[in-house]
């Protein structure tokens, strides 16, 4: 024979687990850490891929511009940039 019991009891009997208060702020600030990192991921490689610099306004016909450390990286890209607006001397 058996006894009915009614759903409710098995709700009541069911221990709760309450985290402790370390647990809860150490998995906010992970969640918070990712976000960011997340956040700075995204906004990284939208800037590397979609965002181009605008060109130099100003006109350098007759002057003479030396950039140091132009043998690569970012040294050349300044150099190229220079040499659009017309400068007469670019100095690597």
């Amino acid at each position: 024979m058996s006894r009915k019991i009614p759903d409710k009891q098995f709700a009541l009997n069911i221990p709760h687990h309450q985290p402790h208060n370390w647990q809860v702020n150490t998995i906010y600030l992970f969640e918070t850490a990712m976000s960011a990192l997340l956040g700075f991921l995204l906004s990284f490689h939208y800037s590397q891929l979609f965002v181009t610099p605008a060109s130099p306004t100003t006109d350098f016909t007759g002057q003479t511009i030396i950039v140091t450390g132009s043998s690569s990286g970012l040294g050349l890209e300044g150099a190229r940039h220079y040499v659009r607006p017309k400068a007469s001397l670019v100095i690597f």
